[in-house]
C-alpha cells in the first residue's frame, strides 16, 4: 500500500519538479538574511525620506519666520501666508519630485546599462553560400554541414563540435549515437541554429520540428499539448496517437485527451509526457525530424512501436535524425553518425561499422536510464486502474473543468488587515504606533496654528498701538465744544477696551512665541520622524513573519500539494506577493495614513475658523465614498486577476 502510495506521486522525478522548486529557493527567490537586511535598510530611509517630506515646508518656514522677527521686521499675514506659498511649491519638487527623480535615475540607469550591454553583444555569424549551393539544397529535406566548428562559449579553448562534415539526402533515417556526453544534443542544437557556429557552413532546407529530450507540457489538455496551436484535423490527429501508442493510455483516462496535465505533465509518467512531446513533434507535418533520444523514457515494447509504427512507416517520407541509445533499431537506419567527444568518428550504415566501433557504444539505456524508466513505467498501470475506476463517477461529464486558482471577491476582509497587524507587532505596539501617528499630526497642525496665533496677536498689537496713536492725536487738536467731548469720550472709551483686548491676546513676548513655535517644530521632526521608523520596522516584521510563516507552510505540505500546485503559481506567491509586501505595500499604506490625517488636520482647522463649510463638506465626503466603492470594484478584481495569472510566467 505504502508503495503504491509512493508510486503514484513520486512519479514524476522529483529532480523534475520538487529538487528544481527547492533549487530556486536556495538560489535566492526566497528572502535570504542578507536580502532582508538590505530590505530593512532601505526601508528606514524610506521612511526617514516621507517624513523629511511631511516636516520639510514647516522647518524652511520657521527658519525664515525665526530669521524674519529678529532682524526686527513685523510678523504679519501677507508675509506668513507668501511664505507659505512659495516653500509649498518649493516642497512639491525639493522633498517630492527630486527624490522620485534620483530613485528613477538610478532604476533607469540600470536598465540603460543592461541595454547597453544587450546592444554591445557580438553579433550572430550568418552563412555565407553560394548560388551554386543554394541551388543544390533546394530540395526539401536536405541537410548539408560542411567543415562546422561550433561552440557555446565565444573564444572557447576546445570547440563544443569540430571539423562536422555531413550530408543527409532527403526521406533519410539518420541515427545519431555515440557515449554521454559526446555532442549528439549538440549536433541537433546546430541544426536548429541555437548553437553558435566558429567556422564551416550549414545549409538546411525545409521546415524542422523538433523533440526535445526532456519532454515539455504546458498546462492544458492533452489534444492541446499534441495540437500545440494548429487546427485540429481528426484523422491525422488519430493515427498520430496511434503510432505514438497513447490510445490505450487516452482510454484509460476519465476524459480521454480532453484530461488536463499540469507543468511538466505533473499527472503523467514520464513515458506519456515522451510520447505526448514526439506526437506533438509529428502532428507539425515538417520536412526535417529531429528526435532528441525520444525511446530513453520507454519500455522495450513501446520503444519497438515507436519506432516501427511512428519513426520508419509514418514518418517514411521525412528526414529523420534520431538520437538513440539503442542500437538494436541501428540496423534498420540508412545512415548512422557517430560521435565521439565533438568529433564524428564514423558516417555509415550499419554493415559498416566494426565491432570496435559498436563496442565503444552503449549496448542499451544506461543502467540510471534503466531504473528511472521503472520507476516511471511500472507503477503506470496500477495508477491507470485507480483513474479508471474513478472515472465511472464523471462519464456524464463532457470535460474536465479546470482548477483554476481561487479569487476573491468584493471588499477586502477585515480580518486580513488584523492578520497583517498582528504579523508586524503586539497590540501594545499597535497602540503606541496609532499614538505617534496622532500626536505627530497633531504636533504639525499646533505648529501651523501657532504661527496663526503669532501673526493675529502681531496685527492686533500693531492696529492697538495705531489706534492709540491716532486717537491721543485727535483729542489734542479736538475743540472744548459740548460734541467734542462726547466724541472725545466715546474714543477714550473704545480704546481702553481695545488695550484690555491686546493686553489679552499679546500678552506674550516674542521671545516667548519663538520658544513655544521653535518646541512645536522640534516635537514635529521627531515625532513625525519616530513614527516613520516604528512604522517601516512594523511593516518589516509583518513581511518576515508572513514569509516564513508561508515557506513553513510549504516546507511541510504533503507531496500532493506540488502535484495539484504549479510551481510557477507557488513563487508567483513568493517572487511577486512578497515583493509588494516588502516594498509596495509599506508606503502606500503610509501615504494613505498620511494623507488622512493632513486632510483631517486641515479640515479641523477649517471647522474652527469657518463653521457653516462642515455642511459641504460632509455632502462632498459622502460623493467622493461613492466614487471609491465604484473604483475599488474594478480595480481590485483587476489586480487579483493579475496576480493569479502572472505565474504562468514563472513555469519553466
Amino acid at each position: 500500500m505504502y508503495h503504491n502510495f509512493s508510486a503514484k506521486y513520486f512519479l514524476n522525478d522529483p529532480t523534475d519538479f520538487d529538487d528544481s522548486f527547492f533549487l530556486k529557493c536556495r538560489l535566492g527567490l526566497w528572502e535570504s538574511r542578507y536580502e532582508i537586511d538590505v530590505i530593512l535598510k532601505t526601508s528606514y530611509i524610506k521612511g526617514i525620506s516621507l517624513a523629511i517630506m511631511v516636516f520639510t515646508e514647516r522647518v524652511t518656514l520657521y527658519l525664515t519666520i525665526i530669521t524674519y522677527v529678529l532682524i526686527g521686521n513685523r510678523l504679519t499675514g501677507d508675509v506668513v501666508f507668501s511664505m507659505a506659498q512659495l516653500f509649498n511649491t518649493v516642497q512639491l519638487y525639493m522633498s517630492i519630485l527630486y527624490p522620485m527623480a534620483i530613485s528613477s535615475y538610478a532604476e533607469a540607469n540600470v536598465s540603460i546599462k543592461r541595454l547597453e550591454t544587450f546592444l554591445l553583444l557580438e553579433e550572430n555569424k550568418t552563412n555565407s553560400t553560394n548560388k551554386q549551393e543554394v541551388i543544390d539544397t533546394e530540395k526539401k529535406g536536405m541537410i548539408k554541414v560542411v567543415k562546422v566548428n561550433a561552440s557555446w562559449l565565444p573564444n572557447p579553448i576546445v570547440d563544443t563540435l569540430m571539423n562536422l562534415n555531413l550530408e543527409i539526402t532527403p526521406g533519410t533515417l539518420c541515427c545519431v549515437v555515440g557515449n554521454v556526453g559526446s555532442g549528439k544534443s549538440s549536433l541537433l542544437q546546430l541544426l536548429l541554429k541555437e548553437l553558435p557556429i566558429n567556422e564551416g557552413r550549414i545549409d538546411v532546407s525545409g521546415s524542422i520540428s523538433y523533440a526535445s529530450q526532456e519532454p515539455w507540457l504546458f498546462v492544458s489538455s492533452i489534444r492541446n499539448n499534441i495540437l500545440f496551436g494548429r487546427p485540429y484535423e481528426k484523422n491525422r490527429y488519430k493515427d498520430i496517437v496511434k503510432v505514438c501508442a497513447l490510445e490505450r493510455d487516452l482510454e484509460q483516462f476519465p476524459y480521454g485527451d480532453k484530461t488536463l496535465v499540469g507543468e511538466r505533465g505533473v499527472s503523467l509518467s514520464g513515458g506519456q509526457r515522451a510520447r505526448i512531446n514526439l506526437a506533438r513533434a509529428v502532428y507539425s507535418e515538417a520536412d526535417i525530424y529531429l528526435l532528441d533520444d525520444p525511446l530513453s523514457a520507454v519500455d522495450t515494447h513501446v520503444g519497438k512501436h515507436l519506432f516501427h509504427e511512428c519513426i520508419k512507416k509514418y514518418l517514411k517520407d521525412k528526414t529523420r535524425i534520431l538520437v538513440t541509445h539503442q542500437l538494436q533499431f541501428l540496423k534498420e537506419a540508412d545512415l548512422i553518425v557517430v560521435i565521439n567527444n565533438g568529433r564524428i568518428e564514423k558516417i555509415g550504415k550499419y554493415s559498416e561499422l566494426s565491432e570496435k566501433e559498436l563496442g565503444n557504444l552503449n549496448p542499451d539505456t544506461p543502467k540510471e536510464e534503466k531504473d528511472k524508466e521503472n520507476i516511471q513505467e511500472v507503477p503506470t498501470r496500477e495508477r491507470l486502474q485507480s483513474v479508471t475506476s474513478f472515472g465511472s463517477s464523471v462519464l456524464n461529464e463532457e470535460e474536465p473543468q479546470e482548477t483554476d486558482e481561487l479569487i476573491e471577491k468584493g471588499a477586502i476582509s477585515t480580518s486580513i488587515y488584523v492578520e497583517y497587524c498582528r504579523a508586524g507587532a503586539s497590540i501594545l505596539i499597535l497602540l503606541f504606533l496609532i499614538f505617534l501617528l496622532i500626536i505627530a499630526q497633531m504636533a504639525s497642525n499646533a505648529s501651523d496654528l501657532w504661527v496663526t496665533y503669532w501673526t493675529n496677536a502681531e496685527e492686533l498689537k500693531y492696529n492697538l498701538t495705531k489706534n492709540t496713536i491716532a486717537n491721543t492725536s485727535d483729542s489734542s487738536n479736538s475743540s472744548f465744544g459740548n460734541t467734542s467731548f462726547i466724541s472725545s469720550d466715546y474714543n477714550i472709551s473704545n480704546v481702553t477696551n481695545n488695550t484690555a483686548g491686546a493686553v489679552n491676546i499679546a500678552a506674550l513676548s516674542t521671545d516667548s512665541y519663538i520658544i513655544i513655535y521653535t518646541i512645536f517644530i522640534i516635537g514635529s521632526i521627531i515625532l513625525t520622524s519616530a513614527r516613520s521608523l516604528l512604522y517601516y520596522k512594523v511593516c518589516m516584521n509583518a513581511s518576515i513573519n508572513l514569509h516564513n510563516k508561508m515557506f513553513s507552510n510549504v516546507l511541510q505540505a504533503p507531496m500532493r500539494f506540488f502535484n495539484t500546485n504549479p510551481s510557477g503559481r507557488i513563487m508567483n506567491r513568493f517572487s511577486k506577493d512578497m515583493g509588494a509586501i516588502d516594498e509596495l505595500l509599506p508606503k502606500a499604506a503610509l501615504d494613505a495614513i498620511q494623507i488622512f490625517l493632513v486632510m483631517s488636520g486641515i479640515l479641523v482647522m477649517v471647522f474652527i475658523v469657518t463653521p457653516w463649510i462642515i455642511a459641504p463638506a460632509i455632502i462632498l465626503g459622502i460623493l467622493f465614498y461613492y466614487f471609491r466603492v465604484i473604483y475599488l470594484s474594478s480595480a481590485q478584481d483587476i489586480k487579483r486577476l493579475e496576480g493569479t495569472s502572472k505565474f504562468y510566467i514563472l513555469l519553466s
